[in-house]
């Protein structure tokens, strides 16, 4: 896991001379390099000069701001489900094979020797269906401030950071829960009926099931995923999830009214290595009736399609605005185990 930057963090000499050495020869022969003394040095013909100004908000944005932006990602508690980038395309194929079927053995005979068996395929197709941008804009007024002292600087890049990684963390984190709340209202994901967990009586029942179906996942099933719910044909898909690769995801008053230590115990697992495999959010969005989810960390077909920055500025209000588009793939896989935990089902 990436150490958290802050602002504050760059908001110093080497960042203002990071840019400076990647900038082009005109910005460099107007800008000396910065020291702790000489910020107000520094901002003089940035402020004086509009091709000096642009070159360095690009990079500032471009290069500072999104580093801070990339480098925070984790504290989306959902984004460790993420899959990784597939920046070409905007269909993702996930093939599964059937493990085969058994035949009896038939000594002295060669019926059937040359009759194929064909392995039972199944494919699932993920399309691109996330495409939201996020926008920033900066005024000349803010730029000229930012020259004062570091601590305005410091607020400057912060203004930029804040409004664009927390636009972009909550739009993923609520997309995450969104694919299984909707999943769960139109019923394409397993559902089990459980009380919900408010004392120890029902929260020995909740632990309890879910040992149980931690337990069952592990062995070659058809019952928990979502295969023949998402309409897939032909024969059912059995599947099965190693131990190491289920997660819990609860909702945050059910994480309140269970004792950890004995969901611990349900699963025989330390205290530490249970809550490795737990998440808490707040909702499942319009979810109501669903309050947990447990399942195959593999389930989760979500990719970057795109991170790109782009920026206008415009001269009439002397002001630069930015805009971060975020292109994603959001899709849950139907071959890989996965239950919502209800307390009443969806029908």
């Amino acid at each position: 896991m990436a150490n958290k930057i802050t602002a504050k963090d760059v908001a110093n000499p080497d960042m203002l001379n990071a840019i400076r050495n990647e900038a082009s020869d005109a910005y460099r022969s107007m800008v000396p390099v910065a020291t702790n003394a000489n910020l107000a040095d520094v901002g003089n013909p940035i402020l004086t000069y509009q091709s000096v100004q642009n070159e360095f908000l690009n990079s500032l944005v471009n290069r500072i701001a999104l580093t801070i932006v990339n480098r925070n990602m984790f504290e989306n508690p959902l984004s460790f489900l993420k899959k990784g980038a597939m920046p070409l395309g905007i269909d993702t194929q996930e093939i599964y094979t059937n493990p085969a079927a058994g035949q009896t053995y038939e000594s002295g005979t060669m019926n059937g020797i040359l009759t194929p068996v064909n392995p039972d395929v199944k494919a699932a197709y993920y399309r691109r269906n996330r495409r939201d941008m996020y926008k920033v804009t900066i005024y000349n007024e803010q730029l000229t401030a930012a020259f004062v002292s570091w601590g305005n600087l410091e607020d400057l890049i912060s203004s930029i950071v804040d409004s664009l990684y927390n636009g972009n963390t909550i739009g993923e984190f609520n997309l995450t829960k969104q694919l299984l709340g909707d999943a769960a209202q139109n019923k394409k994901i397993v559902q089990v009926v459980t009380p919900l967990p408010v004392d120890e009586a029902t929260s020995r029942t909740f632990s309890q099931k879910l040992r149980e179906l931690s337990f069952g996942m592990s062995f070659p099933s058809t019952d928990y995923n979502s295969y023949v719910l998402n309409g897939g044909g032909g024969n059912p898909v059995t599947t099965w999830t190693a131990k190491e690769n289920i997660i819990i995801i609860l909702r945050k008053d059910v994480a309140a009214a269970v004792d950890v230590q004995l969901l611990a115990a349900a699963f025989n697992l330390s205290y530490a290595d249970y809550v490795s495999r737990q998440i808490v959010v707040d909702n499942f969005n319009d979810a109501d009736n669903m309050y947990a989810f447990i399942g195959d960390v593999g389930m989760f077909q979500i990719r970057e399609n795109l991170r790109r920055m782009a920026e206008f500025y415009n001269s009439e209000k002397l002001a630069w605005s930015y805009w971060w588009h975020c292109w994603d793939t959001y899709a849950l896989s139907p071959f890989k185990n996965g239950v919502a935990l209800v307390t009443e089902a969806y029908v």
